[in-house]
């Protein structure tokens, strides 16, 4: 069984927002605030992506390679849309939930080798991935809304800085779902 993709972790920017902050802000107009929300939340989900590539190929046990790719596939499925963030997780391969099941002994390996089943042949092949992780599918949501939120406050201190008080007034603003 696979684990279909879907929302973990959302970041939101309400319009009622951009206009409250356009009105009580002369300096910011609300074309420029709602500009601004965007590239943060952009900057969070690009910051966010490479770091959970990172993790992937670190990560996640490798036999043949194709839960790794499909992994890093669906990521690509995560979105900004109307100043709302969605970070989208999963994978289909149909063994993946049997592999998540494992423990790290049974999953890390240094320059041992196996056997694998891949494209209709059987064959020998190097095992080499000693960073590998049992329980893999869970580590790798946590790993991705703790860097989710660390990113965000990067993008915010990126794109804010020497906005002034309409920046601290954006940066309020912002909120969090599952």
């Amino acid at each position: 069984m696979a684990f279909p993709t879907k929302t973990y972790r959302k970041l939101h920017f309400a319009k009622v927002s951009v206009s409250y902050i356009a009105g009580k802000q002369s300096k910011l107009s609300y074309d420029q605030i709602q500009e601004l929300v965007i590239n943060i939340l952009n900057e969070t989900l690009s910051l966010t992506l490479a770091d959970l590539n990172e993790w992937i190929d670190e990560k996640v046990p490798k036999r043949t390679g194709k839960l790794r790719k499909d992994l890093k596939l669906e990521i690509k499925s995560s979105f900004v849309s109307r100043m709302l963030l969605r970070l989208k997780l999963g994978t289909h391969i149909s063994y993946a939930e049997f592999v998540n099941n494992m423990m790290t002994s049974q999953v890390a390996h240094s320059a041992e080798w196996g056997t694998a089943y891949y494209g209709g042949y059987h064959g020998k092949i190097l095992l080499n991935d000693p960073n590998a992780v049992g329980w893999f599918f869970v580590q790798m949501i946590e790993y991705a809304k703790k860097r989710l939120e660390v990113n965000f406050i990067k993008a915010k201190a990126i794109n804010l800085s020497g906005k002034g008080v309409g920046g601290k007034m954006i940066s309020n603003k912002f909120k969090w779902g599952v």
